[in-house]
């Protein structure tokens, strides 16, 4: 025989050897399992009873362990991720240098929130951060693999991973006239771009930093747009805690003010809107260093505003003359020529600049004919039906209007809300 044949003869003799013993392995386990059935069919029902016991506790156990951390990582009021969720996604992202260059993030805050709990009350103000939940869901979902989340009481943010920084733009742009569609006082919105800015982002934290910079930008110039971060943007002044209580007007400047009016309102023996509005003009304007004020009203079924007073006691002589015939005087204007007024004497309070590209031009143009900066106006409807307006002027590009705006809102709705409708003066 071969040495080939040897060996093919030996294979063979193995392999007969390993069929045998795997039908042999396969009678045993076929006894040990019989036996094993038999032995658990004669088990006590106790014993039994005990192990179904175990399997239900360990099932709610784990069950208990993933609601727990559902609710460790979700918002309770909008249902969406919360800080916790979004810090540790926002982890995982820079943990992944692939990822780290294209990262964008747009922080959304919502504008007011103090003045809506005020007049509102707090069911109002859940409300409402319910319906910019929804507005961040509805956005997330036109972005893919973006993320949206609740990081504070008014502050929203938008984690978008892998998409260009336009198509960032343009979901944050969503949001902003989102916001001011459907929430009157809108929302001010920030956007930072790793791909952007490069070597300064290098961390989550400077990527927050840039986002939170431009928001406080567009939350000072009231902007109806996203404000894009630029590689300077932390070079301005960031905002003191109470610059930033200031624009949700909870400064103990703007308590110390509303008692001031409420004292003098209280006072007053007039109980008309016209001379309850002066009132509170006079103690509101002044510590404000205001030019300019003006108080005007729209009768029930009017379409025009007609203005009734008028205040430039802080303008020069020079500027005084200067002012166009319409300031200064008593007279007429429609209110479809004026869309930013018109709102504020809804009762919302506005803020245009001169210098801002975002508000309407005819309001611009109005400004710049009286040789202003700046205008903030509210207004309300008395118990007849009027509607009223107080605009404020500056001739100051650096007057403080957004922290100025809530305190002068709450005064005009405290001077109209304590008065006794009468007959609108005759005009002249």
């Amino acid at each position: 025989m071969s040495d080939l044949e040897a060996e093919v003869a030996r294979l063979r003799r193995r392999s007969e050897r390993d069929r045998l013993a795997r039908i042999e392995a396969e009678h045993l386990l076929e006894s040990k399992s019989r036996e094993l059935y038999e032995a658990l069919e004669g088990a006590s029902v106790a014993r039994n009873e005990a192990q179904i016991l175990t399997i239900l506790r360990t099932t709610e156990l784990t069950e208990a362990n993933r609601q727990l951390a559902a609710v460790a990582y979700t918002d309770a009021l909008t249902g969406l991720p919360n800080r916790a969720a979004f810090e540790a996604e926002l982890d995982t992202v820079f943990d992944n240098p692939a990822l780290r260059g294209k990262v964008s993030f747009v922080m959304v805050d919502l504008n007011e929130l103090k003045a809506i709990n005020d007049t509102m009350g707090h069911s109002g103000g859940d409300s409402t951060l319910k319906v910019l939940a929804r507005i961040m869901e509805q956005v997330c979902a036109t972005l893919p693999g973006s993320t949206a989340a609740r990081l504070a009481g008014d502050e929203f943010g938008l984690l978008a991973v892998g998409s260009e920084p336009a198509e960032v733009l343009k979901a944050a742009t969503l949001i902003c006239d989102l916001a001011y569609e459907r929430i009157p006082s809108g929302a001010s919105v920030g956007l930072a771009c790793s791909e952007r800015l490069g070597e300064l982002i290098a961390s989550p934290s400077e990527l927050l930093r840039y986002a939170d910079a431009a928001q406080y930008q567009g939350k000072r110039t009231r902007s109806r747009r996203p404000v894009v971060a630029s590689p300077d943007a932390l070079d301005a002044p960031m905002p003191t805690a109470l610059q930033r209580r200031a624009f949700r007007g909870l400064t103990a400047e703007s308590e110390q003010l509303f008692a001031d009016i409420a004292e003098r309102l209280d006072s007053l023996t007039e109980r008309d809107v016209l001379s309850r509005l002066a009132c509170a003009a006079e103690v509101l304007l002044a510590p404000a260093n205001v030019s300019a004020w003006a108080i005007s009203t729209v009768a029930p079924g009017s379409g025009l505003f007609h203005t009734l007073l008028t205040e430039s006691s802080g303008l020069s002589d020079e500027h005084r003359d200067s002012l166009p015939h319409f300031f200064g005087v008593t007279g007429d204007y429609f209110i479809a020529d004026y869309p930013v007024a018109a709102r504020a004497a809804l009762g919302r309070v506005e803020v245009v600049r001169a210098a801002d590209p975002s508000c309407p031009p005819e309001e611009r143009d109005y400004l710049a004919s009286g040789g202003f900066e700046v205008m903030v106006m509210s207004g309300g409807r008395d118990a007849a039906g009027s509607l009223w307006l107080m605009e404020a002027f500056s001739t100051s590009p650096d007057f403080p209007a957004e922290i100025y705006a809530l305190p002068f809102r709450a005064a005009v709705a405290m001077a109209i809300t304590s008065s006794t409708p009468l007959p609108i003066p005759a005009k002249r």
